[in-house]
């Protein structure tokens, strides 16, 4: 993702009761749900589900802007 643009963080639970995702700009709940973030550096988002006994971690790395000189 260049910095500035816009992801989207995607998510889906099967078998659990309750899942939280959180990182940069990102706060939700629910077994399933999709979210539009702006993303300006790397970013890690954290999906928890059952009170943290099943955690996925996704990383979203941003790409380097280059300059001529």
């Amino acid at each position: 993702v260049k910095s500035g643009g816009t992801t989207t963080v995607t998510w889906s639970s099967t078998d659990t009761t309750s899942c939280s995702v959180t990182g940069p700009g990102l706060s939700a709940s629910g077994t399933s749900g999709s979210q539009a973030v702006t993303v300006t550096t790397q970013s890690t988002y954290t999906v928890s589900c059952n009170g943290g006994a099943a955690t996925a971690t996704v990383l979203v790395n941003v790409v380097p802007t280059f300059q001529e000189f």
